[in-house]
């Protein structure tokens, strides 16, 4: 690596924490909002971060300057995903995160790096029976082919995955009804 590439990876990396830190996505009571379906300004950032990265990706591919390689999806993800959310969900952190609080100064976020990095040395440890157990078989096209393609399997899947929405929709109309309630006269 180049002096220059360093440089302005830690030029991009401060400017990412600092608009992390000055939309106040990395206060823990924002992440619980978020992953409480209460406080929507955490995903808004992260979708407008992702749209943007698609966008750029696919334009910088076009110019032949990056080549975009998509990767399939295999269990060691689903599974890394997931202890990635219960960490998340306990810490209220990910890494971008972490990073910006320590350059806030908040201590209990190293404490969140050693035990991101105790997780890193743990995985390196153990990547030979990790890899032969979860990243050698692929999840390939339909989700319902994994589910034996069951209509029950299938309705309780759908049901599951708009289980969030039909619970903030319950929650926003309680509210009106409540609020209507309120105001009206005796």
């Amino acid at each position: 690596m180049t002096t220059i590439n360093i440089l302005f990876g830690l030029a991009v990396g401060f400017i990412f924490g600092f608009i992390l830190s000055r939309t106040g996505v990395t206060k823990y009571p924002r992440v619980m909002g978020m992953l409480l379906l209460k406080d929507f300004k955490i995903l808004k950032f992260m979708l407008t971060a992702v749209i943007s990265s698609m966008i750029l990706f696919h334009f910088f591919g076009d110019l032949g300057l990056l080549k975009v390689v998509p990767k399939n999806l295999d269990w060691g993800k689903v599974v890394g995903g997931l202890i990635f959310g219960a960490g998340m969900g306990i810490l209220g952190y990910c890494p971008g995160t972490m990073a910006a609080r320590i350059g806030e100064g908040k201590k209990e976020a190293i404490l969140a790096a050693l035990g991101m990095s105790l997780g890193i040395v743990l995985y390196a440890l153990t990547i030979k029976p990790v890899k032969a157990a979860l990243l050698s078989k692929e999840i390939n096209g339909d989700i319902f082919v994994l589910l034996r393609g069951q209509p029950v399997a299938r309705y309780r899947s759908g049901r599951c995955a708009l289980r969030p929405y039909h619970l903030v929709r319950r929650q926003e109309i309680r509210r009106r009804q409540e609020g209507i309630l309120r105001s009206a006269p005796d």
